[in-house]
């Protein structure tokens, strides 16, 4: 697909979106929100390629799929609009080396056209959470700007905006930061013995939170959300990284326990 019909057809999806939402600001059926994903998920995918194909760097909202249960088989959920809770000021990050993994609070999209912070009903007394494990990463930095002085970061003039999930398309820090990998005196060693090494290009993700914004290059984000006890919880992040080598259980109950201080 050329240029022009590119930006022929990602009108023409802008619209059909703009269709949705003036349907749901009155309707909010499980169909619609269904249509909302599917065609939001489109419009995306095309916006990404236009980027690509242009070369410049830009930032888009990452709608990846999500999976529901951190206990068995995972289901991916049909109709279900989520977004970060607007009232936490960050996550808890726990990161070893080549692990990451991001907890915060998120609510629904539901049929009265409110966001909850439950899934079907309201049956467990758990807050509703998202289980982030950043897949195949690389690098990290996090802390200012939160969603409320977002402007003081420069990707907000290329998209970038407060209090959601965002990809930075033909990211620069990450073309920065290779070309500092290629500088280093190991990967000159390297060279001579596997003069044709190459290292994998990685992806630049953003999730900008109320008081502070978490940056990373890495291959994928794979985000889960829970209504699952902190017990659970625990016992899948052991599962997932070295914790016992850093934090003992204790300690790990207490930080789960105590997020809202934090």
């Amino acid at each position: 697909m050329d240029k022009e019909r590119l930006e022929q057809e990602i009108v023409q999806q802008k619209q059909r979106l703009a269709n949705i939402e003036e349907i749901l600001a009155n309707e909010h059926t499980k169909e619609h929100r269904k249509e909302w994903i599917k065609v939001n998920k489109v419009l995306l995918e095309l916006t990404k390629t236009l980027i690509l194909m242009v070369g410049k760097e830009e930032v888009i909202k990452y709608q990846p799929e999500v999976k529901i249960g951190l206990i068995g088989k995972n289901v991916s959920p049909e109709g279900l609009i989520w977004r970060l809770a607007p009232y936490i000021e960050g996550p808890i990050i726990f990161q070893t080396y080549g692990s990451v993994i991001l907890v915060f609070d998120v609510s629904c999209l539901k049929d009265n056209g409110f966001y909850e912070d439950f899934l079907s009903e309201k049956l467990s007394t758990n807050r509703l959470l998202a289980v982030v494990q950043v897949k195949g990463y690389l690098h990290s930095k996090f802390g200012f700007p939160g969603a409320e002085e977002i402007d003081a970061n420069s990707l907000s003039e290329k998209g970038l905006m407060g209090y959601g999930i965002f990809e930075v398309v033909n990211s620069l820090w990450e073309k920065e930061f290779q070309e500092k990998r290629f500088n280093t005196w190991w990967h000159k060693v390297r060279l001579t013995s596997i003069p044709d090494i190459i290292y994998p290009s990685k992806r630049h993700f953003i999730i900008s939170f109320k008081e502070c914004c978490f940056e990373c290059l890495a291959d994928e984000l794979d985000i889960i959300l829970t209504e699952e006890t902190d017990e659970q919880i625990r016992q899948f992040i052991i599962k997932q990284m070295t914790i016992p080598f850093i934090m003992n259980e204790s300690e790990l109950n207490e930080l789960l326990l105590n997020r809202d201080e934090i």
